[in-house]
């Protein structure tokens, strides 16, 4: 279909009704992809595929140890890294380390809320 003419004999435009040319198609219906672009393509899809992986494991792990830690146990690990910080460690306690990622969160918020608490009684 050609292009439609208005009653002043201008160029109608209208996407609407499908008579602009697309120009990002190709006019030969045998002409092919580069195979830059398809290597490019493809890196996209592997990039996507490998960031996909690495959200689903931390969801997963979200999902797991959530359920599985209880709120005494994230005070018990908060509460120990403060007091780990209160006396005067520059070190977090071997004793403390776990795979739980939730725990291990807990117990470094406790640690840095230590450290804060020396730092302005020293500031006083």
């Amino acid at each position: 279909m050609g292009p439609v003419m208005n009653c002043k004999g201008k160029l109608k435009k209208s996407i609407h009704h499908g008579t602009l040319r697309r120009p990002f198609l190709p006019n030969n219906r045998n002409s092919k992809v580069p195979f830059s672009a398809k290597v490019w393509w493809a890196i996209t899809w592997v990039i996507m595929i490998v960031l996909m992986c690495l959200l689903w494991a931390n969801l997963h792990n979200a999902v797991v140890f959530g359920t599985k830690t209880g709120g005494d146990e994230i005070s018990i690990y908060r509460d120990a890294g403060f007091a780990d910080a209160i006396s005067g460690e520059k070190t977090r306690r071997a004793g403390m380390q776990t795979d739980n990622p939730l725990l291990k969160k807990a117990y470094n918020k406790g640690f840095r809320e230590g450290l804060d608490k020396n730092r302005q009684e020293r500031s006083k």
